[in-house]
């Protein structure tokens, strides 16, 4: 008899996930018994991106044995609670698998628009005090162009910066994070 209890235990303990709950429901029908083993989830459903819910679902399949005798749930509780919780373990790890490519490409979505936004900002206006000294910092003086016959064109950071963000307007990016991770299943 202990050994039964082992074995009923360790296959419970196979069925559950990380902090989850089991409901078991035995309910006598005559000589025989119902056994539903129901699991009952840790995360908030609500919080479960769309993506993610047919698996949740899958998680939360009950376990039922009707109208066995005791004969029989002797002889096959063990081995189907066993197989049930083996089951229910590859979907739980399938499940939290999805859930973090779910959170890293959003994640990902959230890191490219703060760069595209960070790239498309207007640099400090001309007649800002801080571009005046940044402006007359980078010109030559008079003595340096008296020396010099010749002046050089003068290019600034900015130019090539508004090239750039040009440049990044012209490209089509996708109106938001869905579309540009999109998931099929």
């Amino acid at each position: 008899m202990e050994n039964s209890i082992l074995t009923f235990l360790n296959s419970i303990h196979g069925a559950l996930a990380e902090s989850e709950h089991l409901r078991l429901d035995i309910t006598r029908s005559g000589d025989s018994l119902d056994i539903i083993v129901l699991p009952l989830l840790s995360d908030d459903e609500a919080k479960v991106p769309e993506e993610a819910k047919q698996v949740r679902s899958a998680l939360s399949m009950p376990l039922a044995m009707r109208n066995m005798s005791l004969d029989e749930l002797s002889t096959e509780f063990g081995e189907r609670l066993s197989g049930y919780g083996q089951a229910r373990q590859q979907a739980n790890d399938s499940y939290q698998e999805l859930l973090m490519s779910l959170r890293d490409a959003t994640a990902n979505a959230k890191n490219s628009k703060s760069k595209a936004e960070a790239k498309t900002k207007p640099k400090a206006k001309k007649n800002s005090p801080a571009a005046q000294d940044e402006e007359k910092q980078s010109q030559p003086t008079s003595e340096a162009l008296s020396a010099n016959e010749t002046q050089p064109e003068a290019v600034s950071e900015t130019d090539s910066e508004n090239e750039v963000s040009n440049a990044a307007d012209d490209h089509e990016q996708p109106a938001s994070a869905n579309e540009a991770f999109k998931f099929t299943f």
